[in-house]
């Protein structure tokens, strides 16, 4: 769980590195961050909690 977590903090800093350069806008990082969650939410609702 350590690894992911640690994960989860190591590639999204990689992504915006690369996004923001290429688009020069410092929005569509957060859009990117926008669409993870939302996908994480509609997964969670899909997990069987028994």
């Amino acid at each position: 769980m350590n690894f992911f977590g640690q994960m989860g903090a190591f590639f999204p800093a990689l992504i915006f590195g690369h996004i923001v350069p290429a688009t020069h806008r410092f929005d569509y990082p957060v859009y990117v961050v926008a669409v993870v969650l939302l996908a994480g939410s509609l997964l969670w609702l899909a997990t069987d909690a028994e």
